[in-house]
């Protein structure tokens, strides 16, 4: 009877402490629980959404109009047939036996900055500077280069393609007075780019020798620059120009 009220102290103190655990427990369990997206850094909540607004954009720009080509086509008369016509890629490789990835080298939306002259069995393609071309026996077609602000050059180069595609005198085959009329073209582009820069040039070292600053610095650097540039694409049509020669 002695150790009665002490074992009903213990009895007591241990009702007591599981009293209080389930109610810490109950309060854990109604506490609110954070979500994991709170844990993460802003910077890679907006990484995500960065990812998720190109991927969308990316599906969205994949429309049926990207396996198209826009053309303009002269017949073996030397007459334009059609001008700025749409055509499906895979129509157009069928057509003049070509495989697909030889329009890859001519379609203007796809980055290609070396100068390219495929030679197949039944056509040539061309993409040099601002022309891109398919000549055959009987036939050019010339692709639409998307973006293009230099129309004015457009226009003379195709003025000058129907005039020698029309002139038989010469007797040399179509496809011959075709590639003239490209080669031609390029090179007139390229030396209005070089008489252009040597201006620009000639006037601001004369401008050196009057009075030496800055800002006249930093435009002989650009022209410089602009100089180098215009000397690798010359140098890349050259290149191209050998290695059909070569074959």
């Amino acid at each position: 009877m002695l150790y009665q009220p002490k074992a009903t102290c213990l009895l007591l103190g241990t009702r007591n402490r599981s009293r209080t655990s389930q109610s810490l427990c109950r309060a854990i369990s109604w506490s609110p629980k954070k979500r994991p997206d709170e844990h993460q850094p802003l910077d890679q909540l907006q990484d995500d959404a960065t990812k998720a607004a190109i991927l969308e954009k990316v599906m969205k720009g994949r429309q049926p109009t990207d396996l198209m080509l826009r053309c303009t086509i002269l017949d073996a008369e030397g007459n334009v047939k059609t001008i700025s016509g749409q055509f499906k890629k895979a129509d157009l490789s069928s057509e003049h036996g070509l495989n697909p990835r030889d329009l890859r080298k001519i379609d203007s939306r796809v980055p290609n900055l070396v100068p390219t002259i495929l030679v197949r069995k039944e056509a040539i393609l061309i993409n040099i500077l601002h022309i891109r071309a398919l000549v055959k026996s009987d036939a050019v077609i010339l692709f639409d280069t998307y973006g293009s602000a230099d129309s004015r050059l457009h226009s003379v180069f195709l003025y000058h393609l129907e005039h020698n595609l029309k002139s038989k005198g010469s007797g040399s085959p179509y496809e011959f007075r075709a590639l003239e009329s490209i080669l031609l073209s390029v090179l007139s582009a390229l030396e209005a780019e070089m008489v252009f820069i040597r201006n620009l040039v000639g006037g601001l070292l004369a401008e050196l020798e009057d009075n030496i600053d800055h800002d006249r610095f930093k435009r002989l650097l650009h022209y410089s620059r602009r100089l180098t540039s215009f000397q690798n694409r010359a140098s890349l049509v050259e290149e191209a120009l050998e290695e059909v020669l070569r074959q």
